[in-house]
């Protein structure tokens, strides 16, 4: 494949307490805007608002698809114990941002702003059908949504989900050319697996 690959990321980790951290953030962000909280940032960055919460962490709600939240840091990263060693093996390739996701539905067209490469871990998904396509107009390309699975996309190529009900994602994105960060993957695979090493999940 041109602008997609499957990673051998390893996550051992049970993420029930993750998907729970994320519906408590979103029902926080919505107490939020009908409290009005002076102590809420918005951040618009022009394909999503991120919503400072405080300690409790940031929510990012996508303007093209409005059933597709991001949540990160506070109550949401506390259920990932095993998140700072996997960001720094990754500090060689610069990742810029990481997020757990949640969406509804199929995700529109679209070509990233920001990044260029990003690193998709399906956590779960209620299609089986459900698959990312990635298209330049000549070649399309795609995967499924297959859990504890995760592959690399070339962000600067239109793509986007076919997707019925509800799914979730740990994304983490650069700002470094596709092959670059495909070329750095395919010589790192033995040091791959995060969580618990001994078991699986």
């Amino acid at each position: 494949m041109i602008y997609c690959q499957q990673i051998p990321l390893v996550i051992n980790h049970d993420w029930a307490d993750t998907i729970a951290a994320m519906h408590k953030l979103e029902k926080i962000n919505r107490a939020s805007e009908i409290k009005d909280l002076k102590s809420v940032t918005t951040q618009d960055v022009g394909y999503q608002e991120n919503h400072r919460l405080g300690n409790f962490g940031v929510l990012s709600r996508h303007n093209v698809n409005p059933d597709w939240t991001m949540g990160r840091e506070g109550i949401v990263d506390k259920t990932m114990p095993w998140l700072p060693e996997l960001l720094e093996v990754l500090k060689e390739i610069g990742p810029t941002d990481y997020w757990v996701g949640s969406m509804q539905g199929e995700v529109s067209a679209h070509i990233d702003k920001k990044d260029r490469s990003a690193l998709n871990y399906v956590i779960q998904c209620e299609d089986p059908c459900a698959y990312t396509w990635i298209d330049d107009g000549k070649i399309t390309e795609q995967y499924p949504s297959t859990p504890n699975t995760a592959w690399l996309v070339n962000a600067k190529v239109k793509h986007g989900i076919s997707n019925i009900g509800q799914r979730y994602t740990f994304s983490i994105r650069f700002d470094k050319p596709y092959a670059d960060v495909r070329d750095w993957f395919n010589s790192h695979t033995n040091n791959l697996t995060f969580g618990n090493k001994e078991n699986k999940q």
